[in-house]
């Protein structure tokens, strides 16, 4: 286990958002880059599978650091 999720107050645990907020990530995962876009990568399949879902998965405003700027605004499309 990366960390101890039941610590964390339970809106707090999704990974998708600790991998972009939790600076320990980066840490853990020397790829992270990768990481965070294959993260991204499945958000968008899942929002594009469920168009009508939630969305949002975090109740939290986009990426808070310029790295993670770069990889929310990457779309590919294959």
């Amino acid at each position: 286990m990366l960390c101890d999720f039941a610590a964390e107050p339970e809106p707090e645990r999704n990974y998708v958002r600790m991998v972009f907020t939790d600076p320990v990530m980066r840490d853990i995962y020397p790829a992270w880059e990768d990481v965070a876009r294959t993260d991204v990568e499945v958000l968008r399949m899942e929002a594009g599978m469920n168009p009508t879902g939630p969305g949002g998965t975090t109740g939290r405003s986009g990426p808070r650091h310029g790295s993670d700027l770069v990889t929310f605004s990457e779309h590919h499309c294959d």
